[in-house]
């Protein structure tokens, strides 16, 4: 796969949920970041309170750094909302790049779907693949699942205390997929943060 930056509008997003199953579990952060525009006031970053009856897997809430109390919160707009509001940000772009992007695409439509909206996002680039392209090109050994940890590591990246917020997800990710496409810095908060030499182009 080519490593250069597709020439199309690139929107990295990241969801925060109670689990794994999109049809089970319920968003309840969302971020995301148009690379064309990235400065962090520019980003969407939105909370939600879980729908009624959604199940909470175990784990699910240390790693978002949430708890019970915050998810259910009566003063937080609800998960339709959240994506009434992702959707007229992104002025109702279809895709979807991230991390691990399927993921993602698959609760955003399960939401939409269980409101009736037949609106369908779609999974764009992967930084999976990136990553293990890179390590396969130089002739270094692919992972299997790698995650943000792993990948920022690669690229130069610091490990955040707030590491695993949908808002320091995305930042990381699109930090990454431009180093991996450009070998140049995007974000402006990790500037001083040196590229590796085998990313730069």
């Amino acid at each position: 796969m080519p490593l250069n930056r597709p020439n199309r509008k690139i929107i990295v997003l990241d969801f925060e949920t109670t689990g794994l199953d999109e049809f089970q579990c319920s968003n309840v952060s969302c971020a995301a970041l148009d690379v064309e525009h990235p400065d962090e006031q520019d980003m969407f970053n939105r909370r939600c309170r879980m729908w009624v009856g959604a199940e909470i897997g175990s784990g699910s809430l240390e790693r978002n750094r949430f708890n019970f109390e915050q998810i259910t919160d009566r003063r937080l707009i609800t998960d339709e909302q959240l994506m009434d509001c992702y959707m007229y940000w992104a002025k109702n772009h279809p895709i979807i790049d991230g991390q691990v992007p399927i993921f993602d695409t698959r609760f955003a439509n399960a939401a939409l779907h269980a409101y009736g909206n037949p609106f369908m996002f779609y999974s764009g680039e992967n930084l999976q693949d990136y990553f293990n392209e890179h390590r396969k090109n130089r002739g270094v050994q692919e992972m299997k699942y790698p995650n943000l940890t792993t990948i920022g590591d690669y690229c130069g990246l610091p490990i955040e205390e707030e590491a695993h917020t949908a808002r320091i997800d995305v930042l990381l990710t699109s930090e990454c997929f431009s180093r991996f496409w450009d070998g140049k810095n995007l974000i402006k908060r990790y500037k001083d943060y040196s590229i590796p030499i085998y990313l730069k182009k």
